[in-house]
């Protein structure tokens, strides 16, 4: 499949300028304290643990639309992306209280296993979330630190990193959303796609591509063009992550099934489900919604639930419609055929993905 080959090259290219910048870091880390470097060691681990590098691959082809071979500042720009990913990651996994990510440790969880082996002072808890924090802080000014230091024209440099910034303010909205809707009493479906449109939209496709087609001189036009395409994509991604989150294989990705009902998450699956269940079932449903000790068997009614209501139908509908609507506007929009070609890959990618 073309698609994973061209995902398999940019992330073999982009893994290897991360592993050179980050060992330069440590080095630099090593200067200053142990704890430093160790830090800079635990960011390292987890930036590198795996992941599909879609984001910095669609910032090489989004500069791929508009310009041919890239050079090292669109390599730096896809470095960036995924330094702020880990970012987002690191204060997600505090804020859901997981514990593994990509098959191993999140960041609190590590430390706060440190904790237990080295310290008797302080709740190992709030020690692991702090320094989790200030890690998580810490890739978020290293992408910083990358693209302000990108070998290309000024004023693409900018626009490049303005982008990125606005890209995490949504983000931030869009997880302000997510929080509060797991205490709020109802949630509406209008409200689930903002959240959905501010979170993975936005940074998981439309942002990427901005800044590869800002590299490439992109215009405002280009801009719109290429979010019509981007933010139903980004919608349709993170329906499927619900999905898989709940139906999936927990061995392929990477964290238990059944988190998003441990946290509390409103999905579509269960917006929809709460609007057709019975009395009974909605109580249940209310009642099992963020329970961190959630059941095998809990966890098997409520997916009992959204198959019988249709809302895993629903779900996937909607999913492919949104896809549909990528892919009307992609067809619409004259770009370089190597960038076309991949973001045409990525619609099937999206619809066939596991993990």
């Amino acid at each position: 499949m073309t698609i994973l080959n061209d995902l398999a090259y940019v992330k073999k290219e982009v893994e290897k300028r991360l592993e050179e910048f980050l060992d330069e870091k440590i080095s630099e880390a090593s200067e200053i304290s142990p704890s430093s470097r160790e830090m800079m060691n635990t960011l390292k681990d987890f930036v590198l643990r795996g992941g599909k590098r879609l984001r910095a691959a669609l910032v090489y082809y989004g500069y791929c639309c508009f310009h041919g071979e890239a050079g090292d500042a669109v390599w730096d720009a896809a470095m960036s992306i995924e330094l702020v990913q880990s970012f987002l990651l690191i204060h997600d996994d505090i804020i859901d209280e997981d514990t593994t990510r990509r098959g191993g440790p999140t960041i609190h969880q590590r430390y706060h296993d440190l904790h237990l082996e080295r310290y008797t002072r302080r709740d190992p808890r709030h020690f692991g979330e702090s320094l989790a924090i200030i890690c998580g802080d810490l890739a978020l000014a290293l992408a910083n630190e990358i693209l302000g230091n990108m070998p290309c024209n000024a004023r693409f440099k900018s626009k490049t990193i303005v982008a990125m910034n606005r890209m995490i303010h949504r983000v931030v909205y869009g997880e302000c959303l997510d929080i509060l809707s797991e205490v709020e009493n109802e949630t509406t479906e209008e409200e689930i796609h903002m959240m959905y449109r501010l979170k993975a939209a936005a940074y998981t496709i439309e942002c990427p591509l901005h800044m590869g087609a800002l590299m490439a001189g992109g215009t405002k036009k280009d801009l719109e063009r290429l979010s019509a395409y981007a933010i139903p994509l980004g919608e349709a991604f993170q329906i499927q992550d619900d999905i898989l989150g709940m139906f999936g294989d927990e061995e392929k990705l990477g964290k238990p099934i059944g988190s998003d009902i441990r946290e509390g998450k409103k999905t579509f699956l269960i917006v929809k489900a709460l609007e057709k269940v019975h009395l009974p079932q909605r109580e249940f449903i209310k009642n099992v919604l963020g329970k961190r000790d959630l059941s095998d068997g809990d966890l098997k009614t409520i997916k009992e639930i959204v198959v019988d209501t249709g809302s895993l139908d629903y779900s996937r509908e909607l999913a492919q419609r949104l896809i549909e609507e990528a892919r009307g506007a992609l067809g619409n929009y004259t770009l370089r055929k190597e960038g076309k070609d991949f973001l045409a890959g990525i619609i099937e990618f999206i619809v066939q993905r596991e993990y």
